[in-house]
């Protein structure tokens, strides 16, 4: 047999003939069911009610596992009148079915991560009055990168963030902070890549596509598993980096929405789903094909976009500077009344330093990377920037400066 379509369709002929011939079935109403990958239809054998709501029963009726599938609503219900047994009225019911079970692509490592997180109990929360968040930017790991003190001390950084940011929030409240919510905005280039953003990649890369994956996914699977519990609600806002691009001779050569920096965090969404009571309050904002996303905390609008984009429709007259070209792009946002126009606070990543400024208002800060450095920009130019991933909270009090408590973590970097 070539499919499990063919397996299951031989499976329900060989069952169907089996049965009696006295009830022969209304056609388009055989019992039975087909699958398709994770998806499929099922149709009932005969009931006497029309009205079930649960249909475990059925589902192992028809010799399916209800805990493997479940039926999608609404469920189509069919009558027939028997031609035996003095005309019994029968019901039928059809509706489609998926997989519990999510699909990891033959993944042991996506496997692995799955049991981690069902074991995860969230403790008891603590008690907070204000509306108050901590942010934390995830900009620019570039895992896999060769350059500087290589990809084995941005995982050790990285590793050292996360108990860190733990003694961060603990040393806010401490002091009196009322900190409900914690915000995580992913920045892009969080992986490195292979090939097609500058000439030596493909020689010095430090880790394959699949390994920078993995290990970005583990970190992070890692981070939100030690700080969730520590906070009602956990929101992750995740764009798209250049890195991230899939490339062909340097340029991209699918769409904006191909890109591993926000296919990772679908699938760190999908691990942490598997376990709603310890991670029911984590909720992710991922654009689909934008390459800047909007999300409220405490009562602001913030932006984020990677910075790679500033480039493009920016004249030579702009400056040299990454703060002239970013204020200029959001100038343009603002009149074009893209979402991100409105924002209080522009978060960017990209070009590996730290800078923040206010503008009539509005306030625009970009995040170094936590890598090692670029040897190539270093020999060019002179110019490097220490690794490190930055925090702040935000107050949902009405102030000019409603961002403070900046801090640049690892504290070790």
């Amino acid at each position: 047999m070539s499919s499990l379509d063919d397996f299951n369709k031989n499976q329900s002929d060989i069952e169907n003939a089996r049965k009696s011939n006295e009830n022969k079935h209304p056609t388009g109403l055989e019992p039975g069911y087909k699958l398709k990958g994770p998806k499929g239809s099922i149709t009932s054998k005969p009931q006497n009610t029309g009205d079930i709501n649960e249909f475990d029963d059925i589902l192992e009726e028809l010799g399916l596992d209800p805990k493997i599938y479940e039926v999608i609503q609404p469920v189509e219900v069919r009558t027939w009148d028997s031609m035996v047994d003095g005309g019994t009225r029968l019901y039928y019911y059809k509706a489609k079915i998926q997989s519990k079970q999510p699909i990891n692509d033959n993944d042991p490592d996506y496997d692995a991560l799955l049991k981690e997180v069902k074991k995860v109990k969230k403790p008891k929360l603590p008690k907070v009055d204000k509306n108050d968040s901590v942010v934390v930017c995830w900009s620019d790991w570039q895992l896999g990168k060769p350059d500087g003190d290589g990809t084995e001390q941005i995982v050790e950084r990285l590793n050292q963030m996360i108990p860190d940011f733990t003694h961060y929030v603990k040393e806010l409240r401490k002091s009196g902070k009322k900190l409900k919510n914690l915000n995580i905005l992913s920045l892009g280039d969080i992986i490195e890549n292979c090939s097609g953003h500058y000439d030596t990649q493909t020689f010095g890369v430090q880790l394959n596509l699949r390994d920078q994956v993995k290990v970005a996914r583990r970190i992070m699977v890692k981070a939100i598993t030690e700080w969730s519990p520590y906070f009602d609600n956990v929101v992750i806002t995740a764009i798209a980096g250049n890195h991230g691009e899939n490339r062909n001779n340097g340029k991209t050569y699918t769409d904006f929405a191909d890109n591993h920096d926000v296919a990772i965090f679908e699938q760190v969404q999908e691990i942490l789903s598997q376990n709603p009571k310890a991670f029911g309050h984590v909720k992710f904002l991922i654009p689909e094909s934008e390459l800047s996303a909007t999300v409220e905390i405490a009562g602001k609008v913030v932006g984020l976009a990677h910075g790679h984009q500033f480039r493009s429709g920016v004249s030579l007259k702009s400056g040299k500077y990454a703060f002239d070209k970013g204020i200029r792009w959001f100038a343009g946002q603002c009149m074009g009344r893209e979402p991100i126009g409105d924002s209080d606070l522009i978060v960017t990543g990209h070009f590996h330093h730290f800078f923040t400024i206010s503008n009539r208002g509005r306030w625009f800060m970009q995040c170094p990377s936590v890598d090692g450095g670029s040897t190539w920009f270093k020999d060019i130019s002179g110019d490097w920037s220490p690794p490190a991933q930055v925090v702040f909270t935000m107050s949902s009090e009405d102030k000019m400066y409603f961002w403070d408590n900046l801090k640049f973590l690892p504290y070790r970097s």
